[in-house]
């Protein structure tokens, strides 16, 4: 966002291509970004992923992984589906925490 700001005061104005999650439509719609608000003419917001996707996504990387699906237990796979709400950003950060902390452990 100061990126953004920075540019309000450049003499040549440019089309902006914006990805973001989604409180960056609310943080462009403050008063104070009225000017960026006003350059974006077109948005769209991508829907959460479904839990059946995102277990999909989490097999299909165990499997690249050339890790067993057995590699998390059910509850582990849930609480990982469930406390990414759909974003597989965040999905994808929490697998790949779980993953090292199963490299990391010691095998006797």
């Amino acid at each position: 966002m100061q990126f953004l700001q920075e540019q309000k005061t450049a003499q040549k104005k440019h089309n902006l291509v914006l990805f973001g999650q989604r409180d960056l439509l609310h943080y462009l719609s403050l008063n104070v970004n009225k000017d960026l608000k006003s350059r974006i003419t077109y948005s769209a917001s991508i829907k959460p992923l479904n839990d059946d996707d995102l277990e999909s996504y989490i097999v299909k990387e165990l499997e690249s992984a050339r890790m067993g699906i057995n590699t998390f237990a059910e509850g582990a796979m849930e609480l990982i589906i469930r406390s990414s709400q759909g974003n597989l950003r965040l999905c994808r950060a929490d697998f790949c925490s779980c993953k090292i902390c199963i490299h990391h452990i010691p095998v006797n």
